[in-house]
């Protein structure tokens, strides 16, 4: 009889249906989470050039050998162009370029660590909107403020190299890239690949970053999306066509 009595008790369960998706649903994301969301992006950054400051105050030594030789390339570079050889570069030159305030301060290597300040509130901006895509506002200010607070990235600020902003161009090209849905919406594939050229124009490694989009890009061929593919490599060929294509004949030679 007992036995019974359970078994009747387990088979009631057999009639509830069980939910198809376990997962908690997620709420959907105010203007104000947003809103808030942004203001701590900017107390991040506030801490960051704060940190900056104490650095600079405190900081005495001489720049290292890598650091001391992309301002020595920013150097070189602003005296090409008063010649007009810009294209005669040794190397990409958008991150040369944005060293030249620095260049004409008293001290270039603090310089160049406030001219780092800048790509480093670039890259937490595209690690916003990259977690703001995929999760929620609040979720990617967490993404920025465990990527940009670590120690690795701290250091990047504090010396003349380019590594910084390669990772910051290449975050929001990824935000692009996410917001295209695959190069299937025209704008934000116009901005991808506006971005990608920022990427190119900073380092030569950069392409290696963007292997993967080629899956997704050639996707969006065969449906439909050549607009958007289109438009990117349109975008790429305005920022960096015009340094490459100057820099042509010293590759081939």
């Amino acid at each position: 009889m007992g036995d019974r009595q359970v078994g009747e008790k387990f088979n009631a369960f057999e009639d509830i249906e069980e939910p198809e998706d376990l997962r908690p649903v997620r709420r959907a994301a105010t203007w104000r989470d947003v809103l808030g969301s942004l203001a701590g992006l900017l107390l991040l950054i506030g801490f960051h050039a704060a940190q900056a400051g104490r650095w600079t105050a405190l900081d005495s030594r001489p720049p290292g050998a890598a650091a001391a030789a992309q301002l020595e390339a920013a150097w070189d570079l602003k005296t090409a162009m008063g010649n007009g050889r810009f294209g005669r570069a040794a190397a990409p030159p958008l991150y040369h370029l944005s060293l030249r305030p620095a260049l004409g301060r008293a001290d270039p290597v603090h310089g160049a660590v406030w001219v780092n300040q800048g790509y480093l509130a670039l890259l937490a901006l595209g690690l916003w909107g990259l977690g703001r895509h995929f999760l929620g506002p609040w979720e990617g200010l967490g993404a920025a403020v465990l990527f940009t607070c670590t120690p690795a990235v701290a250091g990047l600020t504090h010396e003349a190299l380019p590594d910084l902003a390669l990772a910051a161009w290449t975050a929001c090209a990824f935000w692009a890239f996410a917001a295209s849905d695959g190069l299937r919406n025209k704008l934000p594939s116009v901005l991808f690949g506006a971005l990608f050229g920022a990427a190119m124009l900073t380092q030569w490694t950069a392409p290696a970053f963007f292997l993967p989009m080629l899956v997704p890009a050639v996707s969006a061929l065969n449906r439909g999306g050549a607009g958007g593919v289109l438009g990117a490599l349109v975008a790429a060929a305005v920022v960096a066509g015009p340094w490459y294509a100057a820099r042509l004949p010293l590759l081939v030679s």
